[in-house]
């Protein structure tokens, strides 16, 4: 069976609309996205207005798990997402840097 040069233009044409729908529905996708986090960021400013110069104080776990999301996103995105902890502070080797993750020394 062989395909002739015009089966494979039908085909490529063919495919323009699902092309197209996929882009589209990645682009909403994006947007939605972008619209929760302008939220989040916004409600963490309500928040923090809220709080005033008070110094927050976080539980281990909760530093630890965000020092974890912290680590995945990167000191120069955080600089410009972070509104109630600095980014210095979760990326210290204190709350998950890189000397968190390694194991300690066993106990003599």
């Amino acid at each position: 069976m062989t395909i002739t040069s015009g089966s494979l233009v039908a085909m490529a044409q063919s495919s323009y609309p699902l092309q197209f729908l996929l882009v589209a529905l990645a682009g909403w996708i994006n947007q939605h996205q972008r619209d929760v986090i302008d939220y989040l960021q916004e409600e963490n400013r309500a928040l923090r207005e809220q709080l005033g110069p008070r110094r927050l104080r976080f539980m281990d776990d909760q530093r630890r798990r965000l020092a974890a999301k912290a680590k995945i996103l990167g000191r120069r995105i955080l600089r410009h997402i972070a509104t109630i902890v600095k980014s210095d502070t979760l990326l210290s080797k204190r709350h998950g840097g890189r000397r968190a993750s390694m194991q300690r020394p066993a106990a003599r």
